[in-house]
């Protein structure tokens, strides 16, 4: 088996030593050898001999105003309730493939969200009850045939609601559950895929929120939930696949009742046969061991949800996280009117800057509209800091800001190169009208909340890093994530004493 430098590590600790044995130094950037491309993981599950539901293609692009939809000033429409239609809008829509490249003898597929590196780890599952259409069960959902093929058949919403921390006032229509097979990642980056594996996932699920608001739906994320239980629940190969994160979805109706016999764990205590397996060939000590650290179990999941109660994003389950009142100025004309599907399926990663002046108004809009929280169950502190390297602003003095709501000034200067060469000398963030920079006191909440919340604060970050996207999306403009920087010269650069940055994005015309 190949090994890398981060990996003759005999033990982590916890999650501050992984994290610091992962991060990028000159040197480490340099020792890595080739990439084998005979080996390059398919990024699709694929199952043996198990029945498929073909989704109805949706019958309309959804229509919501992806800028109304991103600042959540969506108005409570009429009640909804999730049939086999809605459900395609909402996949079809959110986490759905956009585009096929062909390379030679080689298609590579893009999709509705991005992937370090193209990589794609995420899987997704469903487990449905009381929904029109659709047998209640536990699903997987096949993006590239758009079919859910189901694993078993039964109501297994009440055994997923018991695994999770916190407490429900009402039972959901639909819940989501979205995986990580980490090899797909680690295959290009090693153990650092870890991370990058949380951050696709936030970028991913922020398309599955949004959409679900633009439905008219109101989506939650659960961080703290028992990982064996929903493994046997999935029946997964837990060296190859891992849950991440547990959505449920609540339609905007008094759910119905029981509609048929419930299930249990037992029936899902086998790995069902599928493809993974035959592409891992290398060992990642360091991923195997962050997993197991921030995996919760029985009585863990009662310790960590008691130690996150009262300082979660919200207590209404569902409901979209508005901006406040005081961030919702009136619209600027640089914000075009289009379909949030249109946002969704039209986003790129974008490189090619082009210099252009852009107004300071403007771009705080787009980053109060970044930094709202979605509603899920993570201490609202967790939630990652930003920082702001400004090139060309109209009305900001090029420099180095934190970002809150209003602007704070850290340095001025023109801070260009070293911006190129703390992203790995990337020379397309010089171009970029201004970089973004998400960090985070990782000792302090990790004392504070766990290991847990480890994941909880890249996927946050990922979140963010989605809607600046989408937000870059409607005003014509692009931007592209940096998962890979120079951590130590990171933290310098933007001044942070006792933040690690975990996540960057360059935004700007193209």
């Amino acid at each position: 088996m190949n090994t890398t430098r981060s990996e003759i590590i005999p033990n982590i600790l916890d999650m501050l030593a992984y994290h610091r044995e992962t991060a990028h130094t000159y040197d480490s950037v340099r020792r890595g050898g080739g990439l084998v491309w005979a080996t390059k993981p398919w990024d699709f599950k694929v199952y043996q001999s198990l029945p498929e539901v073909a989704l109805p293609n949706p019958s309309s692009l959804l229509e919501a105003d992806a800028w109304e939809v991103l600042r959540g000033e969506l108005p409570v429409g009429v009640p909804v309730a999730i049939d086999l239609p809605t459900l395609a809008a909402l996949l079809g829509v959110s986490w759905n493939l956009t585009r096929e490249n062909v390379y030679g003898e080689t298609i590579w597929y893009t999709r509705s969200y991005p992937s370090a590196g193209g990589l794609y780890p995420l899987e997704l599952y469903l487990v449905a009850r009381g929904i029109a259409g659709l047998e209640d069960g536990v699903y997987h959902y096949s993006l590239h045939k758009f079919v859910l093929t189901r694993l078993f058949s039964g109501d297994f919403n009440e055994l997923v609601i018991s695994q999770c921390g916190g407490t429900w006032p009402e039972k959901p229509d639909l819940i989501g559950i979205v995986t990580n097979v980490f090899w797909r990642s680690a295959w290009k980056y090693h153990s650092r895929a870890y991370r990058y594996c949380f951050l696709d996932a936030g970028h991913a699920v922020a398309n599955l929120v949004l959409t679900a608001h633009g439905l008219g739906l109101r989506p939650y994320l659960i961080h703290v939930f028992d990982d064996q239980v929903i493994s046997r629940l999935l029946c997964l190969d837990d060296k190859l696949e891992a849950p991440c994160l547990v959505v449920p979805i609540f339609g905007q109706r008094p759910f119905p009742g029981p509609a048929s016999k419930s299930g249990s764990a037992e029936p899902t205590s086998h790995v069902l046969a599928s493809d993974l397996d035959t592409y891992q060939d290398t060992a990642y000590p360091l991923i195997d061991q962050a997993r197991r650290i921030t995996s919760l179990t029985g009585q863990e999941v009662r310790e960590t949800a008691a130690r996150w109660t009262g300082h979660a994003g919200s207590s209404d389950h569902g409901s979209p996280a508005a901006l406040a009142s005081g961030a919702r100025r009136g619209r600027l004309d640089d914000f075009r009117k289009i379909p949030l599907a249109k946002a969704l399926w039209q986003r790129r990663s974008h490189r090619q800057y082009i210099q252009r002046p852009i107004s300071r108004e403007t771009v705080k809009q787009l980053l109060d509209a970044v930094r709202y929280a979605l509603v899920s169950d993570t201490p609202l502190e967790a939630g990652p800091g930003l920082s702001v390297i400004v090139q060309q602003v109209t009305g900001l003095t090029p420099g180095i800001y934190r970002f809150d709501g209003s602007w704070h000034e850290v340095v001025t200067g023109d801070f260009r190169d070293a911006t190129v060469k703390v992203c790995l000398e990337q020379g397309f963030t010089r171009r970029a009208a201004f970089v973004l920079f998400w960090h985070t006191p990782l000792t302090r909440l990790t004392a504070a909340y766990g290991p847990r919340i480890y994941r909880a604060i890249h996927l946050a970050a990922g979140v963010m890093g989605e809607k600046a996207y989408l937000a870059a999306e409607v005003l014509g403009w692009g931007a592209c994530g940096i998962g890979a920087f120079y951590d130590q010269e990171a933290q310098e650069l933007l001044q942070l004493e006792d933040e690690e940055v975990v996540y960057a994005l360059t935004v700007g015309p193209v």
